[in-house]
């Protein structure tokens, strides 16, 4: 995954969608903004010398699953067992 020039993150599932055609499940940085345009870099090995070769970009949009501070909306306030912890000190 590209934003601009800059690589932010990789794709880790790929599938083609009934209705909205190819989709991918990817793994980006959390500094980048929820809006920002992506592309996705496509790449091949050369069989000949085993390097990758990017052999084109596909445009790309974003939709959060996980929010960027890692946090699911139904954390709780308090770690569970936070209480066990204190009756264990020495």
């Amino acid at each position: 995954m590209r934003m601009g020039e800059r690589t932010v993150g990789a794709v880790t599932s790929v599938a083609r969608h009934h209705e909205l055609g190819p989709i991918a499940l990817a793994l980006l940085r959390r500094a980048v903004p929820a809006g920002e345009q992506l592309t996705v870099e496509i790449t091949e090995v050369d069989e000949a010398t085993g390097e990758t070769i990017a052999v084109g970009r596909v445009d790309a949009a974003q939709e959060l699953l996980v929010s960027p501070e890692g946090r699911a909306q139904a954390s709780p306030a308090e770690r569970p067992g936070a209480g066990l912890r204190k009756g264990l000190r020495l």
